[in-house]
């Protein structure tokens, strides 16, 4: 072995050591950690809590639990965690339902986004892209906007459903932009975007998970996706902000949070360790497999990601006029 991986070797071997040091000082954690992920089994959350839970495991003993609470977009598993003891061994896997659309389309919570949970980490994040049926008489965003308003309520996007990302991702555009696209929400993406492929619907906030089969073929048009900087996935396709609207930006995310009052030691030792793997590349490969990018922020950067998220999520849904039925 050269002099230089022996040096990186040993420092590897140094850092393993000094993080089994820091979790083990105060004993924690000394039994399985239970995160509460408000979806059935079997989504990509449980997925990516599946991989950091392996890895975990073996650097501090003890695994990620899932307990799968489902119902009620997220409000029934965020009420469970916020009333739970604040000892780190209950966690919730945040989501941008629960923290950022839930309060402002629910008039009446039991639950503080912002108070009565603790910010660890954002796990992973994915971004839409908005694209067209090729019917649409559009070669980009730009010609796209000028067609709509010209021929208002000709257009229409295709939605996963009322009240989530996606329908609100329309309506952040509809502000944007001012235009009026045809909100039509399906039960679902693949029957939304069946009927994009099919011509039933002009547009579709989508992801690259459902679009991949269609992507790079006649069957759609790509304008724009909603992240921050271009995707390394389709260099060719530019921002919103790229083509001057910067307040259209949407993440579908996930993150770990724990209830108030957990011990600001524990809060830290969790956000350290998750977001060593995170960075590793073995957990970057099989996240990005399934269209999730690693994320692996402070608590600090978490809570500030969430404040911006539910401010900018806030004007989209008071402009859409949606109110959930509590």
């Amino acid at each position: 072995m050269s002099p230089l991986n022996v040096f990186r070797a040993a420092a590897c071997l140094v850092m393993a050591l000094s993080a089994g040091a820091a979790w083990s000082a105060d004993k924690y954690p000394s039994k399985p950690i239970k995160v509460v992920v408000p979806f059935a089994a079997g989504g990509s959350i449980d997925f990516a809590l599946r991989v950091i839970s392996e890895k975990l495991q073996q650097s501090v003993g003890q695994p990620l639990v899932v307990d799968n609470r489902g119902g009620a977009g997220g409000i029934i598993a965020a009420e469970m965690v916020a009333g739970a003891p604040a000892d780190g061994y209950t966690l919730m896997s945040a989501t941008i339902g629960q923290m950022s659309l839930n309060p402002h389309s629910h008039a009446k919570l039991r639950y503080d986004a912002e108070k009565s949970f603790v910010p660890i980490t954002q796990l992973v994040r994915s971004q839409y892209i908005f694209a067209a049926h090729p019917s649409v008489p559009a070669a980009d965003l730009r010609q796209f906007i000028a067609w709509a308003k010209a021929n208002p309520g000709k257009a229409s996007f295709a939605s996963t459903g009322p009240g989530t990302p996606a329908h609100f991702a329309g309506a952040m555009l509809n502000r944007a932009a001012g235009i009026s696209l045809l909100h039509v929400p399906y039960k679902g993406g693949a029957p939304a975007f069946n009927d994009l492929l099919g011509g039933q619907v002009s547009t579709m906030f989508t992801t690259i998970g459902l679009s991949r089969s269609a992507i790079g073929t006649d069957k759609l048009k790509l304008f724009a996706v909603t992240s921050e900087r271009r995707l390394a996935a389709l260099p060719n396709v530019p921002t919103f902000a790229e083509l001057g609207y910067p307040e259209v930006v949407a993440y579908v995310w996930s993150g770990l949070v724990a209830p108030a009052g957990t011990p600001a030691d524990i809060v830290a030792a969790l956000s350290s360790e998750i977001g060593r793997i995170l960075k590793m590349p073995d957990v970057r490969e099989k996240l990005m497999a399934t269209d999730q990018e690693p994320v692996g922020s402070s608590p600090a950067e978490f809570a500030e990601f969430m404040r911006q998220d539910r401010q900018r999520w806030g004007a989209a849904i008071a402009a859409s006029g949606f109110k959930a039925n509590e």
